[in-house]
């Protein structure tokens, strides 16, 4: 009997502390906190994300200086979203809540674009051309002579502090200035360059090759003992298809995606490649994907894209990672580590290479891929 009794004593002693811990962990879970708010520099127009802790009771968001916002976007109870609007300063972000005030972590800095120089300042058509300044990032198209529009989908290089883009056929002969249009409209203008009108037959392609130098990280198809089948999206509402014409194997979204996963693969020790799975200067490479968007679906809803490499979520996107429209063509999206400052050594080899944002039905997808510059 009197171990029967001092055995329940045991027992009774280690359940007490067990039962405060699940308490303290659920006032945890339930605290409304703000984890941080990214991107920390900030262009009117460009969305400001907010990630934390139990979201649902928030009516405001306060951006500096006093602006204060009551129409914003929810995902799930942990993620705002809003639109940076003019007039935005440095400072905190504020959350108000059921009669309390959430403050962030970090702050967010107010920035504007700004142009220093372009050059050469004689070139051809096809040839490369370098606009400098500060603040880039999120500059929307370049506007060559004769309104000839090239969209930063397909600028050649963009960083901080750079764009490099390709002189468009359909500009014209002569000397004349390139816009910059940035997120809010805003146009900025470069000093005069001359052009020379080169003329090419025929129509490139807008899907890039495959080449000898690429890393291919998903493509859909065998493999070695890698089966494309595995790659199926984590997150449902995805399916593998084969194009009965050209037989090329890719990923087609049945159904909306919200917040998850797109295009995933962590089979590469399955694969027999012929590519290395590193790289050694990051800041000399350039992501690649092909899309293929109906012209009966809105690619604007493709949004909060992330893409993620060797399980490092370090690769914020966020929207208009691709176009509108593709008119039921594939196109090739092209995006640099030079966009998140990356250099030097990067490994593919083991974890997860893929794609997670939202997405709408009928978006397909195709060869994640590494390339050089």
């Amino acid at each position: 009997m009197k171990i029967q009794l001092t055995f329940i004593f045991l027992i009774m002693l280690v359940s007490f502390p067990a039962c405060d811990t699940t308490s303290d962990q659920a006032a945890d879970v339930t605290e409304t906190y703000i984890k941080m708010i990214y991107p920390e520099k900030v262009v009117t127009g460009q969305t400001i994300y907010i990630v934390g802790s139990n979201f649902k009771d928030v009516t405001e968001i306060v951006l500096p200086d006093n602006i204060t916002i009551k129409d914003f976007e929810r995902t799930g109870f942990n993620q705002l979203s809003v639109v940076a609007p003019s007039g935005l300063k440095n400072g905190f972000v504020i959350l108000r809540a059921g009669g309390k005030e959430y403050k962030s972590p970090n702050e967010i800095k107010a920035v504007t674009p700004t142009f220093s120089v372009v050059f050469p300042t004689a070139v051809k058509t096809g040839e490369e051309v370098t606009i400098k300044g500060e603040n880039l990032l999120e500059v929307q198209q370049v506007i060559f002579p004769d309104d000839i529009v090239v969209d930063a989908l397909h600028f050649k290089r963009k960083s901080d502090t750079e764009i490099i883009v390709v002189v468009p056929p359909g500009t014209i002969n002569g000397d004349g200035v390139l816009k910059i249009v940035t997120l809010s409209g805003t146009i900025l203008t470069t000093t005069i360059i001359s052009i020379e009108v080169i003329e090419t037959p025929g129509e490139t392609s807008k899907v890039d090759p495959i080449t000898p130098n690429t890393i291919i990280l998903l493509d859909y198809e065998e493999h070695g003992g890698h089966n494309g089948n595995w790659d199926n999206g984590w997150g449902g509402n995805t399916e593998i298809a084969k194009d009965a014409e050209t037989g090329n194997t890719f990923l087609r979204v049945t159904g909306n995606l919200n917040n998850n996963w797109v295009m995933n693969c962590n089979h590469q020790g399955n694969i027999t490649a012929t590519w290395p799975w590193s790289v050694a200067d990051a800041e000399n490479y350039i992501i690649k994907f092909d899309v293929l968007i109906p012209s009966d679906v809105d690619g604007t809803g493709v949004k909060g894209m992330q893409f993620i490499f060797g399980d490092k979520w370090d690769y914020w996107f966020g929207d208009n990672l691709v176009p509108k429209t593709t008119d039921g063509e594939w196109v090739t999206i092209r995006v640099p580590f030079t966009k998140w400052n990356k250099q030097g050594f990067l490994d593919f080899k083991s974890g997860t290479n893929g794609l997670f944002g939202t997405v709408p039905k009928g978006v397909c997808f195709d060869n994640l891929r590494i390339d050089p510059m």
